[in-house]
């Protein structure tokens, strides 16, 4: 079975339904969608976690990142100086 669901993206309204399905199921899966009761897959919560968690880590490292380039710049600088 294939269902495609076509909404309008401003006023977030179902236009058509279109799929292999009969009418009655059409209605069924309008009805779900707009109650809001249609439970995304298994691969959209996968997808979405790990979306979620790239995010997370880099916002992580990009903290530690900070806070070690502050530390490092209250190190004094020892070496060899320029004189030109």
């Amino acid at each position: 079975m294939t269902v495609k669901i076509k909404v309008d993206r401003k006023t977030h309204a179902i236009e058509c339904i279109k799929g292999n399905i009969g009418h009655t199921t059409q209605d069924r899966a309008a009805e779900l969608l707009h109650r809001h009761a249609v439970e995304p897959t298994t691969w959209y919560k996968l997808r979405r976690f790990f979306k979620r968690l790239s995010t997370e880590i880099s916002a992580r490292v990009t903290l530690a990142a900070d806070y070690h380039n502050e530390r490092f710049d209250e190190v004094p600088y020892i070496g060899l100086e320029e004189h030109v």
